[in-house]
């Protein structure tokens, strides 16, 4: 096979990297023998322990008790099965040589180091893989992995060594639920573990990850910014972290934000490589959030003083934050995917653009909706084990017409537990819902199966759920 035209880079986002010990020893990772089993306690990934990127995780893992991450092997089998059983792929480590036919360059990073951190060893990874042979790359980044290529493409130069960047489901304007985890904790359902939130509220990344406009109505009925939240809303858990130290990193990181932008502004005209967003739409997703009571109140409604009221988002990122501002006068090059956020970053409209890498140019004309009807889906990525869980979807049509479900009932199927399980769901106003009964801990999928009669066909949809069993020390 050919050497592509551009060399493919995919960043991953927060928990897709593989980190181990100077030592070798495992920090963040699975045996193969317990794939889709394993959870990791967060001592593990204390900001004060030196770790060190290894490779890509490639399979479904959850980061106890409050991340669900895809894994990334399926993006490589798909750009595999678009180009040839040839491509050469490898993972990039720090000082280790790189083959120069490379097709696919993984680069996994410290995910609790800053944006920056990250994106200099990007530009390293990029350096290493293309040295001076003017070969330039397609970055392909989900989830945080596409705040460090931004940052990398304007503040960083890297836009001399890309032709475009692919953004899947990246919060470029930040999510309420980092927010949510920072001010309130992070946890499962209506519990929050201070084990976990103490370890997050030490990571930089996590506070770069924040709503980047007014995402909180005061009391009053205003917006107001993170950094001005009363100190006394941050609940601390036993930290010996002041709310106004929380606060004050928030502001900080809000600089990462403004370097982007002014680094994509300073490159030359004509220059600037090709911004293809994609953002996922209407899953239920935490949008805004009220400050009522002295608590703030992170709620999955609609921002109203945003616009794009309706639309949603991807379960993680509210659909407008995962457009960057630099497209504002653009929005047709961004790209709209059925899938929830973790599942985004497999997700086979990107490759079906890679593909065109053999020669074509890349396309950029996007669009506001999926172009076949969707499933959109209302619940969270872990539950609580040992408790019913509610489950409700709504049925979108896409850009190529309506669909027609209103005859239609809609079955929930469980699956990967002790026990298949099929549950009826109810109709209602929007959609269905269901409970799902009380579940051990495990990992398990939800899929779900609804007749289109406009189209003839079937909606079937599917995403992954974990239910873990924290051990809560404070609750919302």
């Amino acid at each position: 096979m050919a050497l592509l035209q551009y060399l493919i880079v995919v960043v991953p986002g927060i928990g897709g990297s593989v980190l181990a010990e100077p030592d070798g020893t495992s920090a963040w990772d699975l045996k193969s023998g317990h794939i889709g089993r394993a959870f990791v306690g967060p001592d593990r990934l204390s900001s004060g322990r030196e770790l060190v990127p290894v490779r890509l995780v490639d399979d479904l893992v959850v980061l106890r008790p409050w991340l669900v991450v895809s894994g990334y092997g399926r993006l490589t089998q798909m750009v595999r099965r678009q180009v040839g059983a040839g491509l050469r792929v490898a993972d990039y480590q720090a000082g280790g040589a790189l083959p120069q036919d490379l097709d696919v360059l993984r680069v996994p990073y410290d995910f609790r180091r800053s944006v920056v951190e990250a994106a200099d060893l990007l530009g390293r990874a990029v350096i290493a893989a293309v040295g001076d042979s003017g070969r330039r790359a397609v970055v392909v980044g989900h989830s945080l992995g596409g705040l460090v290529s931004r940052y990398w493409l304007g503040a960083g130069g890297g836009w001399r060594h890309c032709r475009a960047l692919i953004t899947l489901g990246t919060p470029h304007r930040g999510a309420p639920r980092a927010l949510d985890w920072l001010v309130n904790g992070a946890g499962v359902g209506s519990v929050r573990v201070g084990s976990v939130s103490r370890v997050l509220r030490e990571w930089p990344s996590l506070y770069e990850l924040l709503p980047q406009y007014p995402a909180i109505l005061d009391p009053g009925g205003k917006p107001v910014e993170v950094a001005a939240l009363p100190p006394a809303a941050v609940r601390e858990f036993g930290s010996g972290m002041a709310g106004a130290d929380l606060l004050r990193r928030a502001a900080e990181a809000a600089r990462v934000h403004r370097d982007m932008a002014a680094g994509w502004a300073a490159i030359p005209d004509g220059e600037q490589p090709a911004l293809l967003p994609y953002f996922g739409r209407g899953h239920a997703t935490p949008d805004r959030a009220v400050l009522r009571d002295g608590r703030l109140r992170v709620e999955k409604k609609a921002a109203e003083w945003r616009g794009n009221v309706g639309w949603l988002g991807d379960g993680t990122v509210p659909a407008i934050s995962a457009i960057p501002t630099e497209l504002s006068a653009l929005p047709e090059r961004a790209q709209a995917v059925p899938e929830k956020h973790g599942p985004m970053g497999v997700t086979s409209a990107v490759g079906e653009k890679l593909a065109t890498l053999q020669g074509d140019d890349l396309p950029v004309r996007g669009t506001d909706r999926p172009p076949a009807p969707w499933v959109g889906w209302d619940v969270d990525d872990t539950v609580p084990a040992g408790q019913e869980t509610a489950v409700a979807v709504s049925v979108h049509h896409g850009a190529t017409g309506p669909v027609d479900v209103t005859g239609s009932g809609a079955t929930l199927v469980l699956s990967g537990g002790p026990r298949p399980m099929s549950l009826p769901m109810v109709r209602t106003e929007n959609g269905w819902h269901a409970s799902v009964p009380a579940l051990p801990e495990g990992t398990y999928d939800l899929a779900i199966e609804v007749k289109d009669a406009w189209h003839g066909t079937s909606l079937y949809a599917s995403t992954p759920l974990a239910a873990v069993a924290p051990e809560g020390e404070a609750s919302s």
